[in-house]
């Protein structure tokens, strides 16, 4: 289960077995939001909110968790946006 209220609505917090242990790290307690998108075309996108990248396009927005929770941000990706550079385009896997 994870609360929706996030660092700066990038992140949400995470209640996971090890932060209630103490043995919580960062990335233990905070994973990327991904806010859908309705397309004209009827389909249904989620965007990463820390790399911007579409994670999935789907025709029902129910098949948008399991490309969620498989997601990982590129690092190159991530310098690129840490240096207020987005790419316009991602390389395609």
């Amino acid at each position: 289960m994870h609360r929706q209220h996030g660092v700066e609505g990038r992140y949400s917090a995470l209640d996971s077995p090890q932060a209630e242990e103490g043995g919580a790290t960062m990335l233990t307690l905070l994973r990327p939001t991904f806010p859908h998108r309705h397309n004209a075309d009827g389909s249904y996108a989620s965007i990463c909110s820390v790399c911007y990248a579409t994670v999935a396009s789907v025709e029902k927005e129910c098949q948008l968790a399991a490309p969620e929770s498989m997601h990982k941000c590129d690092p190159a990706i991530l310098y690129q946006v840490s240096q207020y550079r987005i790419p316009a385009g991602y390389p395609q896997a």
